[in-house]
């Protein structure tokens, strides 16, 4: 079967890179197989995994609305909520104003958050996934209690460094559903050794997509604060943009490239849909932060203007796990099939 598909590859496969000898036609489809046969707690563990980053999702559209209204300090008091247990916060406490609404609603959509990353534990520790999802957990844990201290201290600080960790831990939880997903257990073993240059290209993007994430924290959390030196926070933030724009652009155009020159040789339907997924994250990104700009009046905030501003925290947010993503799913795809085919000719002909 082999020889009829890949004849060059039968006469001399040193000449292909070793990664890929696993990713061929014949072999992707039979490497799809062993998901339908995972264990019961891999599947769970993958549940979990994913149903951790949809609940952060709503944790950081709620969490920008605290930054965009000010409401850090809405509620008393961290785990003892103004002399109640956090998670049994008076009803009528909880709905007393808007400000209050937003911040407890947050930290109880962390707290849900919380339980998904511990289910993730026990599901993973038992299906001998240990490490990653015990990171996340870590990485949850930590980014609450830093929200926690925000509050206990009153700090502007704190509320910046929370404010910009929370995309990285999304990109995180994101990056460890992937890990635990069927289409990761059936290439993991092809995707060993150095980064692709694809791959490369797209952690380069995500870096900048990062730095700029924290740009717009650091703008933001100042301009709620009336701290000094916002136009020039503003500007790197514009010109983060700028950089940002031309590097995902280039990663999604290279990873449309990729995805033809694989054509016929591998499954790249994925791949094709996180090109595009990519592209259409950063038009809206820039959309909801020139709108959002353009809202802005200085006064008091109104919807229109919470709106664009939590959606464009959001959506930065999704674009950072995106490149991470891609990021690692590219690395199966090294040098192009032309590439090494031509490779293969210089071979043969020594």
């Amino acid at each position: 079967m082999e020889g009829a598909l890949c004849p060059r590859l039968r006469k001399r496969r040193i000449g292909l890179h070793p990664r890929l000898l696993p990713l061929m036609s014949t072999e992707i489809e039979v490497a799809r197989l062993p998901a339908a046969g995972a264990s019961s707690s891999e599947v769970w563990a993958y549940r979990f995994a994913l149903a951790t980053v949809l609940a952060t999702i709503p944790l950081i559209l709620f969490g920008g609305s605290v930054t965009t209204l000010g409401a850090g300090m809405a509620v008393e008091g961290w785990l003892d909520a103004e002399g109640d247990f956090m998670l049994f916060f008076p009803v009528e406490k909880w709905f007393r104003n808007r400000a209050t609404i937003v911040e407890h609603t947050h930290r109880l959509f962390g707290a849900l958050v919380g339980l998904f990353a511990i289910g993730t534990v026990v599901t993973g520790w038992i299906s001998k996934h240990k490490t990653w999802p015990l990171i996340g957990l870590v990485a949850v844990c930590a980014q609450g209690t830093l929200g926690g201290f925000r509050v206990l201290e009153n700090s502007p600080q704190l509320a910046f460094l929370h404010g910009a960790l929370a995309q990285a831990v999304f990109a995180l939880l994101a990056s460890i559903a992937l890990f635990l997903s069927p289409w990761w257990r059936s290439v993991k073993g092809s995707i060993a050794g150095p980064l692709s240059p694809l791959s490369r290209s797209a952690w380069t993007a995500a870096t900048l997509v990062y730095v700029q994430v924290v740009i717009g924290a650091w703008y933001r959390h100042g301009l709620r604060t009336a701290e000094e030196g916002i136009a020039l926070r503003l500007a790197l933030h514009f010109l983060g943009a700028f950089l940002v724009f031309l590097s995902v652009l280039a990663i999604a155009k290279r990873v449309r490239r990729t995805a033809a020159d694989w054509s016929g040789k591998l499954d790249i339907a994925p791949l094709r849909r996180a090109g595009k997924r990519a592209a259409h994250l950063l038009a809206l990104q820039v959309l909801l932060g020139l709108f959002a700009w353009s809202t802005h009046t200085g006064g008091e905030v109104s919807i229109v203007e919470w709106i664009l501003s939590v959606l464009h925290v959001l959506v930065g947010g999704m674009l950072l796990a995106q490149c991470t993503l891609l990021a690692y799913s590219t690395r199966p795809f090294a040098p192009s099939p032309k590439s090494m085919e031509s490779q293969e000719s210089v071979g043969v002909t020594a």
